[in-house]
């Protein structure tokens, strides 16, 4: 029994030693761009990236949303995740049809960065690019985002455009 202990716990000390040295050997700095398309306006879009309130309806991991401020059509919200963890936003820039750039100025494991996203409307669609630029002060979290997906935040965004433009297909009579 002993040995079996001994066995797990070596290979848990390996696999967090693996993790550690991986992410001490990336770059803090994560650049990243996506582009796909949808059959909704740039105006049906921007509204979902700033219906602050409604972002739990398209990211599962977000339990609630608190708002902290709003300029204009700006806001800054914090989302708690149900990992007890929690990351804070705000809207930087928003160009009608154009453009959106949101900014994580804080969160819980050591993640920053900026978000913009870039309409292209077409005939029967809109092209989206999403553009990531971050920053992950966590060495411990480079490592495994290194194995399990280092764009997760920009999955994040596409998901919650995705579900919600969605939701409102459904919901449009």
């Amino acid at each position: 029994m002993l040995r079996i202990f001994s066995l797990i716990f070596a290979t848990i000390g390996f696999i967090y030693l693996v993790l550690f040295v991986t992410g001490y050997l990336i770059p803090e700095e994560y650049n990243n761009e996506t582009t796909f398309s949808v059959d909704f306006s740039p105006r049906d879009i921007i509204l979902v990236l700033t219906d602050v309130e409604k972002i739990p309806d398209g990211k599962s991991e977000v339990d609630s949303v608190e708002i902290l401020g709003k300029y204009r059509n700006l806001y800054s919200w914090i989302e708690n995740l149900n990992t007890k963890n929690y990351r804070k936003f705000r809207h930087i820039k928003i160009v009608e049809n154009k453009e959106v750039v949101i900014e994580m100025t804080e969160s819980s494991y050591g993640v920053t960065g900026s978000w913009v996203f870039i309409f292209d409307e077409k005939e029967n669609d809109t092209e989206v690019t999403i553009i990531e630029k971050s920053k992950n002060q966590s060495i411990l979290n480079r490592g495994v985002r290194f194995y399990f997906g280092q764009n997760k935040e920009t999955n994040d965004w596409l998901k919650l455009i995705r579900v919600r433009l969605f939701g409102l297909l459904l919901t449009t009579p």
